[in-house]
């Protein structure tokens, strides 16, 4: 083999490296897992939000409740397309989603999929909009 070609092995297998883990799963399936998991145990832990309960459905879905809020929001690892989505449902309203990427431009980071927020940031709203509406700001 030429040392041209086996450099070419050496730059594609430094590639799949970034972009696969040594069991062939995706990178990214990895980290989204980890911040569904990551975020059902920050909000389930005993400094978390009073009377919030966190049903795990599976390692890639939680579900958010709060007696007697009639509201529920949805944490999943959406793995076909690579997203975490969060859905919120209030009583008579249309369910809303958000779906976030993990943005290789920033470590540690995770974006809304149009460009905007930060998955934390979004989150607090959310339990604010939907499970705990007593804690809105009153207008000024």
């Amino acid at each position: 083999m030429s040392e041209d070609g086996k450099k070419r092995l050496r730059d594609l297998a430094q590639q799949a490296r970034e972009k696969v883990t040594n069991t062939g799963a995706p990178v990214n399936n990895a980290r989204g897992i980890e911040l569904v998991d990551e975020l059902a145990k920050e909000l389930g832990s005993p400094e978390g939000m009073p009377g919030l309960k966190v049903y795990r459905d599976n390692k890639e879905k939680f579900r958010l409740q709060r007696s007697p809020k009639p509201g529920e929001i949805v944490v999943e690892w959406q793995r076909d397309i690579q997203v975490l989505a969060v859905i919120c449902e209030k009583q008579g309203q249309p369910k809303s989603m958000v779906r976030y990427v993990y943005d290789e431009s920033a470590p540690l980071k995770w974006r809304r999929l149009d460009g905007g927020g930060d998955v934390w940031e979004d989150i607090t709203t959310a339990l604010i909009d939907t499970l705990y509406p007593e804690m809105k700001k009153p207008a000024t």
